[in-house]
């Protein structure tokens, strides 16, 4: 034996139609390279630019906030989406 189990399945050859990638997701491809990231970095320098205009007490405690709220509000949203289960979260 040399150690292998023949486990290993063959994958077949991935066909690309490059008429369909580039004429239906190339938007989409190019949508998700720049909108999301200058979405990100627009995020991140308005909130702080916004932070930033509170007076300095309250900055330490707001800015926690700013990152944690969308992932909380997020979170609000799918738990209220799905059926409550006894002993989770």
């Amino acid at each position: 034996m040399d150690g292998s189990l023949g486990l290993i399945a063959r994958m077949p050859a991935l066909q690309v139609d490059w008429e369909t990638l580039v004429s239906v997701n190339l938007p989409t491809l190019l949508l998700v390279i720049v909108a999301v990231p200058l979405a990100l970095v627009g995020y991140i320098v308005g909130a702080d630019v916004l932070v930033r205009r509170l007076p300095k007490r309250s900055q330490t405690s707001v800015r926690p906030w700013v990152w944690v709220g969308p992932g909380w509000c997020d979170g609000c949203r799918s738990a209220a989406r799905r059926p409550f289960v006894p002993g989770c979260g």
